[in-house]
């Protein structure tokens, strides 16, 4: 049942980045103090010094952090980047509440 939670979590991950409402690297850190994102999604391997400074930035303009359990890996393959992404920001309201959802199921 968990494995089929993350299957949709995944896929709702691939949905916004197919609508262009996905958001990383220094222009997520940009987007949270502009207050135009609704979610932050951090991966596995994050960095202990990164992930204090995305999430403490994150607690202070009051958006929900999401410390998900996937891997650098499956998350560069979703968003089709060669980059080692450890972070993403969802800047559509309901796609937000949408992984959220599965997140909390």
């Amino acid at each position: 049942m968990i494995v089929r939670q993350q299957k949709k979590f995944l896929q709702a991950i691939g949905l916004a980045t197919k609508a262009h409402q996905v958001v990383y690297g220094q222009r997520l850190l940009e987007m949270i103090q502009s207050q135009k994102i609704f979610l932050v999604i951090l991966t596995a391997q994050m960095g202990v010094s990164q992930k204090k400074k995305v999430v403490n930035k994150a607690n202070y303009y009051k958006i929900e952090v999401i410390d998900s359990e996937i891997s650098k890996y499956e998350l560069n393959q979703i968003l089709k980047t060669p980059n080692n992404i450890s972070a993403i920001g969802i800047s559509d309201k309901n796609l937000a509440w949408l992984l959220k959802s599965y997140q909390e199921e």
